[in-house]
């Protein structure tokens, strides 16, 4: 569970980070 708890949450994480960088993409 700790294992695939963990990959979870840096796939969320990955996730946001992309977001943000799209965000600021679009809107500078």
């Amino acid at each position: 569970l700790s294992d695939a708890k963990g990959d979870g949450a840096t796939y969320i994480d990955m996730m946001r980070h992309n977001v943000r960088e799209l965000t600021k993409a679009l809107a500078p």
